[in-house]
């Protein structure tokens, strides 16, 4: 079995502040973590692009697209609800880790 190994350089830049969980540290974390354990060049790597508008709205509602966009902040942080904190960044790094309309396929093993 083959695992998929999404990354993108804009979600290092999803900054949600020094204490929450979400935090390039433990991006950079999990793949030393992969690296020592000589797993990191068996993933097949990806990186996404950003979903279209269209693409967003299979998913969800567009009034509540257009909510994230309208709440999204320039600078510092946007707090949404106690665990889901909003940077600058936040919202381009959403758009490219939505799963939709993938074209690619992952060999099958013999």
């Amino acid at each position: 079995m083959t695992t998929a190994y999404l990354s993108h350089p804009l979600f290092l830049a999803h900054d949600p502040g020094p204490f929450h969980p979400e935090s390039k540290a433990r991006l950079y974390a999990i793949e030393d973590r992969l690296n020592s354990a000589h797993l990191y060049h068996l993933l097949h790597h990806l990186t996404p692009v950003s979903a279209t508008r269209e693409q967003l709205l299979r998913v969800h509602d567009g009034a509540y697209i257009d909510s994230l966009i309208a709440a999204a902040p320039e600078e510092g942080t946007l707090h949404m609800d106690p665990d889901t904190v909003m940077s600058p960044a936040t919202l381009n790094a959403a758009f490219h880790m939505q799963p939709v309309q993938w074209s690619w396929r992952l060999p099958m093993p013999c």
